[in-house]
């Protein structure tokens, strides 16, 4: 995915919501940006961030990217592999830790935050993040042909701000099999996206009354049974569609029977 002006904007955003003030004087706490001149702590972020934004698989594949963009050399400066690289090594990960907090407590701050909780009762929020390993230390996290890896599977409840489970999985499973590893509660909304999607799950999920949001994979089979009219309150919140659908195929054995 290329980085587009639209995510040059995007990026100064960012910078907004955290806040001039609140960077400098997190720079100046960790003194960060001592004789540091190429990347400095905001640009280092802006850098991770849009790696993220645009889903890239490489440093070198994003600066590359970076190599005589015009519109993305407005707010990022071009740089190197290696220099990137130190920079993750060597600036201290806490600085990031405090944005992040930062950042969630605005977000807490929020009234539709709470409101969203009061009224769609505990929330749970399930999802995975890679870790790359050393083949030569971990040889039984085996991911590709020369490249070790695991993934923490992190089940994280919302209303106490805690992580509840953590499961570490081989990087080579699929999401979906970390599913039979947890309970679900029925006083619970449970939030994962669509790695973990496993219609069979589902239709369990489903039988015993557990709600759960997810994603559909663009491919997946849809039959509508009944669409429901959009009020002005459902169009104010975005909401597109509101139907009772089959999901899944007869054929395929991925039909959810509820």
């Amino acid at each position: 995915m290329k980085c587009t002006s639209e995510y040059t904007i995007l990026l100064n955003k960012f910078i907004d919501v955290i806040g001039d003030e609140f960077l400098d004087n997190l720079v100046d706490e960790y003194d960060s940006d001592y004789k540091v001149h190429k990347l400095k702590t905001k640009e280092h972020l802006l850098c991770l961030l849009c790696y993220h934004l645009t889903e890239k698989d490489s440093l070198e594949d994003f600066v590359s990217e970076l190599k005589g963009n015009n519109k993305l050399n407005r707010v990022l400066p071009e740089i190197s592999k290696p220099q990137i690289s130190r920079k993750n090594e060597d600036r201290d990960y806490k600085i990031f830790y405090d944005i992040f907090h930062h950042l969630f407590n605005q977000l807490k701050a929020q009234t539709g935050y709470k409101r969203a909780l009061k009224e769609i009762g505990s929330v749970k929020l399930l999802d995975s993040s890679a870790v790359s390993c050393s083949l030569s230390l971990f040889h039984w996290a085996k991911f590709r042909s020369s490249k070790g890896g695991i993934k923490l599977h992190t089940l994280y409840d919302l209303n106490t701000e805690a992580p509840e489970n953590i499961i570490i999985s081989n990087a080579i499973i699929h999401d979906k099999e970390v599913l039979n590893n947890l309970t679900f509660n029925s006083s619970y909304t449970y939030i994962f996206d669509r790695a973990y999607l496993d219609y069979q799950k589902f239709d369990e999920l489903i039988a015993k009354d557990i709600y759960f949001v997810t994603k559909f994979n663009s491919n997946a089979k849809v039959k509508y049974i009944r669409k429901i009219p959009l009020d002005e309150s459902d169009k104010q919140n975005d909401i597109l569609l509101d139907a009772d659908i089959v999901l899944g195929s007869e054929i395929s054995g991925t039909k959810i029977e509820q």
